[in-house]
């Protein structure tokens, strides 16, 4: 094969583009014969798939290479149809009777070899698959965009936060008397309390100025609650316990205190006799009106040794813990007033005239206990 003829040494700004793989890849294009028409397959010999996977631009009019007579067509269009193999840009045929502007082609070692050595030699240089790929540039794609998905809503089942524990009401202790309670009411308190006593409750009435209900006498014992007709009703009289169930809802609450005159009675005659009073106010009074059951207040000892029935702060005491005692098994409030009255050794510590009844000093101190011992009955559990 004859060699290319030499041209001098000039370098040209477009061959310093062009790389020796594309070059080769032209004249191996001439020699084997492949027309510069689009569409004709390559023959012999293939290209390379390693050179076909490398991108490079050739701009034939920066180049002019002679004509070989062998070859049988011009090696500009040789060259013209390798770029368009090799190029993205789409594929053209320049004219054959287009002439390139002359450009010398710098003398390279690889000008010198012929088509195959140089095709051999391209091939060699080529970096294989599996080795360090030639670094590029970094190019961010678009991210993907789907399209939204709209799915039905999920309907949860309500979720019901646990309540905070609620405050665990403990049950009423009958066996204790009533505690101080957490409100301390006014007289307005006793507008709708019935007071069910002897001298004593008569008392409360006249120095206590409290308006509520009174069914009192002097000397009135236990046992006269439900025999002595001492309540004026129209043109005739009733016993007490008649009175309460002739009119039961006048009355909110009740107050009863008695056992200073039965001090000296049979305790077991006392409990029966108070028990079956109680029994009777409860049943005619609507379920869950409150009957708070007053002990005994105590005397000064004077009093007890100018009793002509000998009372004394003893009896007294065992009066009041037989009243305990009936509170707590019939479930009745138990007030222990006698508490609040009682000097260090147990005797009576309020003013009074004779060291038995209150004045009006000692009502009042009566009836301030009374309004700060109230069972507020939602604060505790009563079962069934």
């Amino acid at each position: 094969m004859k060699k290319l003829k030499k041209t001098k040494k000039t370098k040209s700004p477009a061959l310093k583009r062009l790389s020796a793989g594309a070059f080769a890849l032209a004249l191996a294009a001439a020699v084997s014969g492949v027309s510069g028409c689009a569409g004709v397959a390559v023959i012999n010999p293939p290209v390379p798939a390693s050179l076909t996977a490398r991108a490079f631009h050739v701009n034939a009019a920066d180049m002019q290479v002679s004509s070989s007579q062998k070859i049988g067509i011009p090696v500009e269009l040789a060259i013209a149809d390798a770029e368009a193999r090799v190029t993205t840009a789409p594929e053209t045929t320049a004219p054959e009777t287009e002439e390139l502007k002359a450009r010398e082609i710098p003398e390279t070692s690889e000008t010198t070899k012929t088509p195959a050595e140089r095709t051999t030699s391209t091939t060699e240089s080529v970096p294989s698959n599996t080795g360090t790929a030639e670094p590029r540039p970094s190019v961010a794609e678009p991210a993907e965009t789907e399209p939204p998905v709209t799915e039905p809503p999920v309907t949860e089942p309500a979720v019901t936060e646990p309540l905070p524990d609620a405050e665990v009401k403990p049950p009423y202790d009958f066996s204790a008397p009533v505690p101080l309670s957490r409100t301390v009411y006014n007289d307005d308190y006793f507008a709708d309390a019935l007071f069910i006593g002897d001298s004593r409750t008569v008392g409360i009435q006249l120095y206590g100025r409290v308006k509520a209900y009174y069914y009192a006498k002097v000397a009135l014992t236990i046992r006269g609650v439900t025999t002595q007709r001492i309540i004026p009703d129209g043109e005739e009289r009733l016993t007490i316990a008649e009175t309460v169930k002739k009119y039961p809802h006048s009355f909110k609450k009740v107050y009863i205190c008695f056992g200073l005159n039965e001090c000296g009675w049979d305790m077991r005659t006392f409990r029966t006799t108070y028990e079956h009073v109680l029994e009777t106010i409860r049943g005619v009074l609507p379920e869950g009106t409150p009957i708070y059951v007053q002990a005994v207040l105590p005397i000064t000892s004077a009093a007890a040794r100018k009793s002509p029935y000998g009372i004394n702060n003893t009896k007294i005491n065992n009066v009041n813990a037989e009243l305990a005692a009936m509170c707590r098994d019939g479930k009745y409030y138990y007030l222990a007033v006698n508490e609040d009255f009682k000097d260090e050794n147990g005797d009576l510590s309020a003013k009074s005239p004779d060291g038995i009844h209150m004045g009006s000093e000692g009502v009042r101190q009566w009836l301030d206990y009374l309004k700060c011992h109230v069972v507020n009955e939602s604060l505790y559990e009563w079962g069934e």
